[in-house]
């Protein structure tokens, strides 16, 4: 969604020269924001703030705003990472003979873990743990995540007996444990101690690294979180295996996506509540944390931040916190929300509205229909947002072919993988539409340009490549594009 009213009053004060007195990196910090550049956007604003003064909650605002949309861009990356993963991995352990992996079906079980597809992913994590050719290591990973699945299955007293078995002592293996358990919120203190001590003995695994991320956010250590984070890139594997003689591939942890969603998210609340006791910001401020709350599943916190900002009257970001308010209707329950017309048949409205059915994949073809009419005869910013909406509904509707039309109208055409001059979360719907299409150079154009600015898209990255090389039947080491 367009980021322009969501920080306009915000950046016009940071900015302007009557803001002189705020400290440069504070207002370098918008600025970068506001570009969308928000890892560097929250380094400067996070250096700004010991010295902002009276100036302090208005940084707050920003630093919290960048957060949720950080949050919700790499939530956007781990779907996408998800299925590109997925198909990818597949095609590694079903391939036959030297090109057959051992190892493709632990991430891919992994993987059916994030998409929420339990059964199936122990199924396929249990031919790790029975096979006489995969390291120990690798086993109590598996075994482990069959664990988890159990429990989140409700199967919580068979989760715990076999987390109970685990009676390995690398540290590796002692993350992933302590992951699992604060994932559902069991034995919080164990998996602290079993962090702390991973982070100590290999500071630099991926694996360790995206389990401590899981972590710190789960357990509210919001600051160890993001100096993690700011740290490290998180584009390395978390293992790599050869096949044949020229065949290299690498395994990455799809979860880290999510972790660092979740960590962003909570960091968000934590920097808007702050900004929130001012009561010049409040009203912003309620709105940002009803859109974290959502992604959180939240879904009272959420209504109780939307019913305040919307009792404040302020128009900046009122037709989405209508939205919302209907799609935490339509969660609980109210399914017929979204086939009710719409009294306002404004462009802006349109698209907030399927930008919300898209969210919830809520059937609004008549309302899509309306959207198309519209932009036959509109033009600018306006008639972007509204092709983005399309877009985005049609993707979210498997119509791949038609999301391309209408999220390539939305894209600056001189810009086109710029993220200056495109909302980042919109240009990886364009490219995971033209991977559903099969065409992958397209898909790859944009995440090689995303990977310079957020390093963790290269596992996309590398999958997307496999794929398309698997595709044309290219031989070789799987290289980025």
């Amino acid at each position: 969604m367009n980021n322009k009213l969501a920080y306009r009053s915000v950046i016009l004060v940071l900015c302007t020269a009557s803001s002189f007195a705020l400290a440069a990196d504070a207002r370098k910090g918008a600025l970068l924001f506001k570009q969308n550049h928000y890892n560097e956007a929250a380094s400067e604003l996070s250096q700004a703030l010991p010295t902002a003064g009276d100036k302090v909650s208005m940084v707050n605002l920003t630093l919290g705003m960048n957060y949720q949309h950080s949050a919700r861009l790499h939530a956007a990356l781990h779907r996408q990472a998800i299925a590109v993963q997925s198909e990818y991995l597949q095609t590694l352990f079903k391939a036959k003979g030297k090109q057959r992996s051992k190892y493709a079906e632990l991430y891919y079980g992994e993987a059916l873990i994030e998409k929420g597809e339990y059964k199936q992913a122990k199924k396929h994590l249990a031919k790790i743990s029975k096979s006489k050719s995969v390291v120990a290591r690798d086993k109590s990973i598996a075994n482990i995540n069959i664990a988890l699945a159990d429990y989140l299955l409700n199967r919580k007293s068979s989760a715990k007996k076999k987390w109970a078995a685990i009676k390995s002592k690398d540290p590796i293996v002692l993350s992933e444990l302590a992951a699992a358990y604060s994932r559902v919120g069991y034995k919080s203190k164990t998996a602290k101690q079993l962090i702390t001590s991973a982070l100590q003995s290999k500071p630099e695994s991926s694996r360790v690294l995206s389990n401590a991320i899981h972590v710190f956010a789960d357990l509210g250590q919001i600051e160890a979180g993001l100096k993690l984070v700011s740290s490290h890139s998180l584009d390395g594997s978390v293992a790599e295996e050869r096949l044949g003689e020229n065949k290299e591939i690498k395994y990455y942890d799809v979860s880290v996506l999510s972790a660092v969603s979740k960590l962003y998210n909570k960091a968000a609340m934590t920097y808007l509540g702050l900004a929130g006791e001012h009561v010049k910001f409040a009203p912003v401020a309620d709105y940002y944390q009803a859109e974290a709350s959502y992604m959180q599943g939240e879904l009272k916190k959420t209504s109780e931040f939307l019913d305040r900002y919307i009792a404040a009257g302020k128009p900046a970001f009122m037709q989405k916190a209508k939205q919302l308010k209907r799609l935490v209707a339509y969660r609980l329950g109210d399914r017929q929300l979204f086939a009710k017309p719409e009294p306002d048949s404004k462009p802006g409205v349109v698209a907030e509205l399927l930008f919300a059915c898209a969210r919830v994949k809520a059937d609004c073809k008549k309302t899509a229909e309306t959207a198309e009419t519209m932009l036959e005869k509109l033009q600018g910013s306006v008639s972007r947002t509204l092709n983005y909406a399309v877009g985005e509904y049609y993707l979210r509707h498997e119509q791949a072919e038609k999301a391309v039309y209408f999220l390539e109208e939305a894209r600056d055409k001189s810009q086109k993988n710029n993220i200056k001059a495109n909302d980042p979360v919109m240009l990886v719907s364009i490219a995971e539409a033209y991977a559903v299409n099969k065409i992958y150079s397209e898909s790859l154009e944009i995440y090689f340009e995303m990977s310079k600015e957020f390093p963790v898209v290269r596992q996309i990255q590398d999958a997307t490549q496999g794929i398309y090389s698997t595709v044309q039947k290219s031989a070789g080491d799987v290289k980025i594009f």
